[in-house]
């Protein structure tokens, strides 16, 4: 009698874990890659960086590229990234920056012309750079935040603010040191303008579910894109709208397609230094609201997330957004 009521626990003990388990939620596999003592050997560490370098068309002083550039040069051989994402970097900027002949160059290609209205200045101007001593480039693309057919530039809809094309663009790399797979993205989300008014409500017109589809679309990239189950991925980039804000710009309903399959490192990273990386070219008072340039991240481990707000580069800002870098374990 006494075995067969054992028997019995035994049956609903595992029944109920079993309901449990059913009953849980999955977790998105996007979680950090921890590494024992024995694997760590075998790790190889990469610093990370995504920067709005600035592209205002009516920029004048401290804030135009001829005054800032020589700093900017500073910043990078004092940093030392391995893979940088670059938002509104123009023609002129990635002159000066190919200099750096440590770097290789991937940036949105020039385009045909089979899409009327669309012209190549209108194209995101985004640019990766990649340290060829540490990686072998293997594959490389773009896409567009386009709904119909991301494959084709658009204005709208994820567009959203006027003339300028929104999309993404990409690299494939190897880590020679051992062999890791990696794809790094960087991107560019659409903006704000003062000039938008709501019908509806007769207020600005915040940009909320236009980011937030295009999270969307940079979600099912790269889940197309990306082919290596163990891959490490990383996506960076400025995407105006801070996880810090719930309410005016809606962060984190913009960003929760990113947010269910990555990891932001400012949040996630072992460290932060509680850096605010966007400045205005002065001292920026809204604090969090700020912190609008990220890197995303999967099958790494974050180690140390910091906002490159140095005035010892030779200007005080080195553009209207700080840098910011994380190191990673691959």
């Amino acid at each position: 009698m006494i075995q067969k009521f054992n028997a019995m626990k035994r049956m609903l003990i595992i029944m109920s874990a079993l309901a449990l388990v059913m009953c849980t939620k999955a977790e998105p596999v996007k979680s950090q890659t921890e590494y024992s003592e024995q694997e760590r050997p075998e790790a190889v560490q990469i610093r990370v960086m995504s920067s709005n370098i600035r592209s205002g068309q009516s920029d004048a002083g401290i804030q135009l590229w001829s005054y800032r550039k020589f700093a900017y040069m500073n910043m990078l051989s004092d940093t030392q990234p391995d893979l940088i994402g670059l938002q509104e970097c123009k023609e002129e900027k990635v002159q000066t920056l190919s200099v750096a002949s440590e770097y290789g160059f991937w940036r949105v290609p020039t385009y045909d012309g089979s899409v009327p209205n669309v012209t190549d200045d209108q194209l995101p101007p985004l640019v990766i750079m990649y340290r060829k001593s540490k990686f072998d480039l293997l594959d490389k693309g773009v896409f567009y935040y386009n709904e119909t057919d991301p494959a084709i530039p658009c204005h709208n809809p994820c567009g959203a603010s006027g003339w300028q094309v929104r999309g993404s663009v990409w690299v494939k790399l190897r880590l020679k040191e051992n062999g890791r797979i990696l794809y790094f993205f960087d991107t560019h989300y659409t903006h704000d303008p003062e000039e938008i008014i709501d019908p509806e409500t007769g207020k600005k017109h915040y940009n909320i579910e236009e980011r937030r589809r295009a999270s969307v679309i940079a979600v099912e990239q790269m889940e197309r894109i990306v082919t290596e189950k163990d891959a490490a991925v990383f996506l960076v980039g400025d995407l105006n709208c801070s996880l810090a804000d719930g309410a005016t710009r809606n962060g984190p309903r913009s960003l929760e397609p990113l947010t269910e399959y990555m990891w932001s490192a400012r949040e996630d990273a072992h460290s932060y230094d509680g850096g605010i990386s966007f400045n205005g070219f002065t001292e920026y008072k809204n604090g969090k609201l700020g912190n609008i340039d990220y890197i995303f991240y999967r099958g790494a481990e974050a180690l140390d997330f910091v906002t490159v707000n140095s005035p010892d580069y030779g200007v005080t800002y080195i553009s209207d957004h700080y840098p910011v870098m994380c190191g990673f374990l691959l």
